[in-house]
Parts: structure tokens; sequence; C-alpha cells
């Protein structure tokens, strides 16, 4: 009995507010899913026959999404897709979850990125130094996309960063390679902050201090059982913009000792 007498009081005084002059309820937070179509801007592969291969979403990716009708403060939601939400070998695909059904939207992938502080008018990423391995491909959640719309349930992705192809000889041992813009200043990981517009993000900047800024890694660079003759392909993700005053590549095995280095001269700018 006194659960239902509290019940019914915190219902009543719900009505009441909502009735003040002045004050208007919260937006109801609803299931929704987008469909994401993803373009290649910024960010492609190209094919050794110079044909572009296409990014395309995996069934493990994860957005983050929120809506300018929240409240102050309010923070962003997961939303997931699986294999069988994927469409067109992985250009489209469906993602699921949470968040008011009313717009401008904006949606950036990797979830995992986005500091909890961001919201509609300024997004912060925190882009970590090290890079994964993938066989003719950059690494999982390495590339930056973004998604801003109006209204609706098509949202339509634009890569925001760059890629790095680079083909070396086998080696045996190696385990990782470090990439180094030959410009000390240049900025490689860290924050990145982004601004949204209407219907684009108008705007990315970055920011590190650390002395090593200017330096990627990529880690498992030559999987177990791989085949040690002839070349490999191997690509990083980077800000647009950078390597204009060349860079240099380090290939180091398990022991972190570098066993090769490839030195590009400037005028590779990506």
């Amino acid at each position: 009995m006194r659960k239902t007498l509290i019940y019914l009081s915190l219902t009543a005084l719900a009505a009441f507010s909502c009735t003040k002059p002045g004050i208007e309820p919260q937006l109801q937070t609803n299931n929704m899913s987008i469909t994401a179509v993803q373009l290649s801007t910024k960010t492609h592969l190209s094919g050794a026959d110079g044909t572009q291969i296409p990014i395309l979403w995996d069934a493990e990716d994860h957005i983050w999404l929120r809506s300018a009708a929240q409240q102050d403060g309010s923070m962003g939601s997961l939303f997931t897709t699986k294999e069988a939400e994927l469409k067109d070998g992985g250009r489209t695909a469906i993602f699921r979850g949470n968040s008011i059904d009313k717009g401008p939207y904006v949606a950036i992938y990797p979830y995992e990125y986005v500091s909890p502080s961001s919201d509609n008018s300024e997004i912060i990423l925190n882009v970590p130094r090290i890079q994964t391995y993938s066989a003719k491909s950059f690494g999982a959640q390495a590339n930056i996309t973004a998604a801003v719309w109006e209204s609706g349930s098509v949202a339509t992705f634009n890569n925001l960063v760059a890629t790095l192809k680079i083909k070396v000889t086998r080696e045996s041992g190696i385990c990782r390679i470090v990439l180094k813009d030959k410009d000390e200043s240049s900025i490689l990981w860290g924050k990145c902050r982004l601004v949204p517009g209407k219907d684009k993000i108008e705007s990315i900047s970055w920011v590190n201090d650390s002395e090593d800024k200017n330096k990627v890694t990529l880690v498992n660079a030559q999987p177990e059982g791989s085949d040690k003759s002839g070349t490999i392909d191997y690509f990083f993700v980077i800000p647009a913009g950078t390597l204009e005053k060349g860079f240099t590549c380090e290939l180091c095995d398990a022991a972190s000792r570098v066993v090769k280095t490839v030195v590009v001269p400037e005028g590779c700018k990506v």
C-alpha cells in the first residue's frame, strides 16, 4: 500500500508540473533505426589495378548518435548493427539504438573514440596512437567518419581522415611498424575536435602536446603463419594534410628493435 501511495503522488506531481506555463515536457527517448550509407571521400583504398576499394561497414561497428533536441549535458547514444543488417556488400548498414525522434542529428564512427562530454556543437574524439594491422585494409576502428542531417532515418557518412598505403618487402620477425612524419610539429594522433554545421562537419582540428605526436604505430604487422616472401601492403589512417615533408617507417621486431628503415622524401602530403 505504501508503494502505491508514493507512485500516485509522483504521478500527480508530474501531471501538475507539465501544466505550468513556460515549462515544456521532455521529449521521449524511443527505439530508433537509421540507414547508414558510407561514402568514400578523403579515405579510400586503391587496388593493384588502380580501382577504388570502397569503405565497408562491419557487423562489429558501433556509432555514436546524438540529437540536438536532447537535454543539455545528456550523452549521445550507442547504435549497433549486425551481419543481417549489412546491405550492398557492406556499403549500407542499418544501425539500431535509442534516441529522441527529433533532429537535427550528428553521428560519429567509431563510437569508442567519442568523449562523453561531446554534444551537437562540439565533438571530441580521443584517437589512439596504436593501430592494428588488417590484411588489405586498415585496422578496425582506425577510420573516422561522420554524418550530419536534419531529420529522417537515412544518414550519409563522410570520411574525415586520410589513408597511407606503403608496400614493403616482407621481413622475417617484423611485429610492428612505426610511421613518423618528418615534420616534428605534425599531429598524427591525439584529441580531434569536430564542429558540426547544418549538413556536414564544418571544421576539424587536432591537439596533442606529446613529444611523439608525429608518430603512429601499426601492431601485429606480420601475423603468425603469414607468407614471408614477396611484398606486403600496410595501411595507416592519419589526419589529412600531414606527411608533406616526407616520413620514415621503422620495421621493428617483437623486442622493438629496428630491423629495417624506409625513408620517403618530401612531397607526400596525404
